[in-house]
């Protein structure tokens, strides 16, 4: 029911461990950081449905109220973190966003790097001392672009499948 998700999950989660490894000293953030995990954050059907059929959604779940996730615990760890949605396992990677997309994609970083291809950004916690963002080599940015479009298409075929409405976002909240 979810292997094309989780295998783009597998992909993302490979290609993210492969750029810490290339450049350890460059990931500031890390367990108990959740400078990126605010409110707000929507996610497609496959995701929510996933989270929610996950050994994750029985996790003891804080009930935060305000600008922070409400999966975070109180010592701000997710406490959903092996079924967490793409959302939260692309930031803090470099990302590449395409050339005109940005607004598109909710980029809101301020230290982005116009590039002819479009934007490199990341979470600020990264990339800034030893190895600055702009400094990066394209191969080490994750395309936001194909990832979207892949998993907007696994979301289409799940929501196909399953009677729901491939257009419909879902709030990240606890079940």
């Amino acid at each position: 029911m979810f292997d094309n998700y989780r295998n783009l999950l597998q992909k993302i989660d490979a290609f993210v461990a492969g750029v810490m490894k290339k450049h350890p000293d460059s990931f500031r953030c890390g367990p108990g950081c959740a400078k990126c995990c605010v409110s707000g954050i929507s996610v497609w059907r496959v995701e929510a449905d996933h989270i929610a059929a996950s050994k994750a959604s029985n996790a003891s779940k804080a009930s935060n109220v305000g600008e922070t996730c409400t999966f975070l615990d109180d010592q701000n760890r997710c406490t959903i973190y092996e079924a967490r949605p793409v959302v939260c396992r692309l930031w803090g990677a470099p990302l590449m966003i395409p050339a005109g997309r940005e607004g598109e994609w909710g980029i809101r970083d301020h230290r982005s790097d116009p590039r002819e291809m479009g934007t490199l950004t990341c979470c600020d916690l990264n990339f800034g001392e030893d190895l600055k963002l702009q400094d990066l080599q394209i191969g080490d940015a994750i395309n936001v672009e194909t990832v979207i479009k892949t998993l907007a298409a696994i979301n289409h075929l799940y929501c196909k499948e399953n009677g729901f409405d491939p257009e419909e976002r879902t709030p990240l909240l606890p079940t």
